[in-house]
């Protein structure tokens, strides 16, 4: 991962919110989230549905370790009051030109409740 992006987190958004980096042990609460917000994500998100077990969400969370050791860009689970309800990232990074693109999701649950604002 790029260094300067790790010292970054975890990020304190406020007393109720935090940025973490994705961990391989966030395999099983983010699986979780997807399956009980699958019907609303699966609007936006195409891989919802390739997404059925926990594997499946640690082979994200594999990749994820591998686009941070290459600099190409990171994913950070929000966490309210410590628990995983969403994620957000960053995705092909191109430090060259100063771009990348943003994507992020929230947990059927933490919709609402200007989480995603903050």
């Amino acid at each position: 991962m790029k260094e300067g992006w790790q010292s970054l987190f975890p990020y304190v958004v406020d007393e109720s919110l935090t940025l973490t980096l994705l961990q391989l042990e966030d395999a099983e609460p983010i699986f979780a989230l997807i399956d009980e917000s699958r019907e609303e994500l699966r609007e936006w998100l195409p891989w919802v549905d390739a997404s059925r077990e926990p594997t499946h969400t640690l082979a994200f969370l594999e990749i994820v370790q591998q686009q941070h050791a290459e600099g190409r860009g990171f994913q950070v689970a929000l966490r309210e009051h410590g628990q995983i309800v969403g994620i957000a990232g960053l995705h092909g990074v191109n430090t060259m030109h100063r771009s990348t693109s943003i994507g992020y999701w929230l947990a059927s649950s933490a919709v609402g409740r200007g989480l995603m604002t903050r």
